[in-house]
């Protein structure tokens, strides 16, 4: 099982490594943000243990956020960094 500073450490990584930049907010939580062009910002939390994660939208510019439904380039975006946080955690746990 991995420590929360190696969850921490992979989920900074993968967002890194997406385009996200990443600020740990307290320990369990890290907010993460994307700019595309200055036209399409997301602002999400992070919140995660030793053994589970969860992505949820804080915060949209441009995405057309309304009535529970998001732009599917959002979605795409949180995707893609799940697949990369799922790598970086299965990277850390096998080193």
């Amino acid at each position: 099982m991995l420590t929360l500073k190696e969850v921490s450490t992979a989920i900074s990584m993968a967002a890194r490594i997406k385009g996200w930049k990443s600020s740990s907010l307290d320990e369990g939580a890290i907010e993460i943000k994307i700019n595309v062009r200055d036209k399409h910002k997301a602002i999400a939390i992070v919140k995660y243990s030793s053994r589970n994660y969860s992505i949820t939208l804080k915060k949209s510019v441009g995405l057309d956020e309304r009535a529970g439904k998001i732009h599917r380039n959002y979605n795409k975006w949180i995707m893609l960094l799940d697949e990369k946080i799922q790598t970086e955690l299965i990277g850390a746990a096998t080193e």
